[in-house]
């Protein structure tokens, strides 16, 4: 987990290179803090500071150093995801009464949900508590993600509904006399890839281990109907959660783990439940969505699955979870449960993978469900491109095969990938079906080798998405040109006019032109 921000910054950009060529777009990091960057007390106040902090009524008597402190040391808690630089609070003097809050930069939401990650551990040694809350910009409580006063730690990793356009900051409080203290790292903020949409079904805090896959037996099964009403979104589920109970395991891995999905009819099952769901019930579109290992872990455990099943949102949806594992656990998870009548059913055995009927149950685990709904881009983007030009200026390119409704392209422009500025605004082409080509300049003024570049297109409407990013690379200073050709291959000389492909000492092939 630690250098979070190195890997967020890659995991963002090759998602963007990825998810650019299927018209899918990558998260939008609201904000990242490992504190590798950060040293020493946190002393501000500003809200616009990347952390700030505050203290309540009540805290007193205490130096200026008993406030939150980042460095490789100090405070108490054991997380084996805290390492490196992190957050921390410890004990001050036997008269300090410490109730002092970390807290985000402030941060504004454009999604309905944000997604919300960091690690925590905290100690106590008669008495203290840490809390960390999502409030809003003017102080109004949102949603609290930790609330403990033992000995504990945790990796949290939970969606929030939020407003888009509010402003938001997480608040890491801390109170405690003379106590161990806690740690924060790896902070973590992001809102969902456009063109997905994630269904939340069950928030009961019940638990049961039988289903989905019961870890008690070597062979199990489990099936569960969810309504048309409860999903209502049409578009293919590439991901399933389930919700692990905070007393399981904080780790079990089941191997031999089968999932079905398939659309039916059926609203609820009758007293005795059939294992061959094809046969038995009206199913259509039967569909083996994963087949391998799940390792189950405290909160939601995403499996992703290894073939999409195509939702369409009429029919009621019935899952399947086969769990072929052969072995058995005294301690395995336990999975938290909403009552829906009838509308799940489960077999278990030691001996062989059970065949025959299952019993009925109410208890239906919950469950979230990742479907990718993009709807057709308002432009038919074909090429974009860019090389230097006489070594110090930038020539980007691209081409649009059809427009609709296009209002204008932004060009970004950033050093490292991560942070983006605009830089440019280009009026689209409105509806047509005739190609276009486009193009925008640049000077490369940035000290980096590398420089990368993305574009964004807006109708008229004002919604706007992101295509793929680019890079343009400075050739170094101790490399030299072996070769120059022309677009066909061939040799050309010094004084050729026109587009020239450069051959570079160190491999490098660049474009320019003279």
């Amino acid at each position: 987990m630690k250098t979070i921000s190195n890997k967020i910054r890659k995991f963002v950009l090759t998602i963007i290179m990825l998810c650019s060529i299927n018209h899918y777009h990558s998260q939008t990091v609201l904000y990242s803090e490992d504190f590798e960057s950060q040293s020493g007390y946190i002393t501000s106040t500003t809200s616009s500071n990347q952390l700030w902090i505050n203290t309540w009524s009540g805290h007193g008597g205490c130096s200026s150093n008993d406030l939150w402190y980042v460095g490789s040391s100090g405070g108490y808690g054991t997380n084996p995801n805290i390492s490196g630089r992190y957050a921390n609070i410890n004990y001050g003097s036997s008269s300090c009464y410490q109730n002092v809050s970390l807290r985000t930069k402030i941060f504004t939401a454009t999604k309905s949900s944000i997604d919300i990650s960091f690690n925590w551990a905290h100690r106590i040694y008669f008495g203290s508590s840490l809390m960390v809350r999502l409030y809003t910009s003017s102080g109004t409580l949102v949603s609290t993600l930790v609330s403990t006063s033992s000995t504990s730690s945790g990796d949290v990793n939970e969606s929030v509904v939020v407003v888009p356009g509010n402003s938001y900051y997480l608040d890491f409080r801390y109170i405690g006399n003379w106590e161990y203290g806690s740690k924060i790292d790896n902070i973590l903020i992001t809102e969902e890839i456009d063109g997905q949409t994630t269904v939340g079904i069950g928030n009961g805090t019940n638990d049961s281990g039988v289903i989905p896959s019961y870890g008690y037996y070597r062979y199990s099964w489990s099936s569960m109907i969810f309504l048309q009403s409860e999903i209502n979104e049409t578009g293919e589920i590439s991901n399933l959660s389930f919700y692990v109970d905070n007393g399981s395991p904080a780790s079990y891995t089941m191997p031999n783990q089968k999932i079905y999905i398939g659309h039916t009819t059926n609203s609820s099952f009758g007293s005795s439940v059939k294992e061959d769901i094809q046969s038995n019930y009206d199913v259509t579109n039967w569909t083996l969505v994963y087949d391998g290992t799940i390792n189950w872990v405290r909160g939601w455990s995403d499996i992703n699955l290894t073939n999409r099943f195509s939702y369409n949102n009429s029919d009621n949806l019935i899952v399947k979870v086969e769990n072929r594992a052969g072995f058995y656990g005294f301690s395995y998870p336990e999975f938290d449960y909403t009552s829906s009548t009838n509308r799940s059913g489960y077999n278990y055995n030691d001996g062989a993978y059970p065949t025959a009927n299952g019993s009925r149950t109410s208890n239906r685990p919950n469950i979230r469900m990742t479907l990718l709904t993009a709807s057709p881009l308002s432009i038919d983007l074909t090429t974009f491109d860019g090389y230097l030009v006489n070594g110090r200026n930038v020539k980007l390119e691209w081409s649009v095969a059809s427009q609709t409704d296009n209002d204008y392209f932004t060009v970004y422009k950033s050093e490292d990938g991560y942070n983006w500025n605009p830089i440019g605004k280009i009026l689209g082409g409105g509806t047509t079906n005739v190609s276009m080509d486009y193009s925008y300049d640049d000077t490369y003024s940035s000290e980096k080798n590398i420089i990368y570049y993305k574009l964004s297109q807006t109708d008229y409407n004002g919604v706007t998405k992101l295509f793929n990013v680019i890079s343009v690379e400075k050739q170094k200073s101790d490399s030299y040109v072996v070769k120059e050709v022309n677009l066909l291959g061939q040799d050309v000389d010094k004084n050729v006019v026109g587009v020239v492909i450069q051959i570079w000492s160190d491999g490098k092939i660049s474009k320019i032109i003279k």
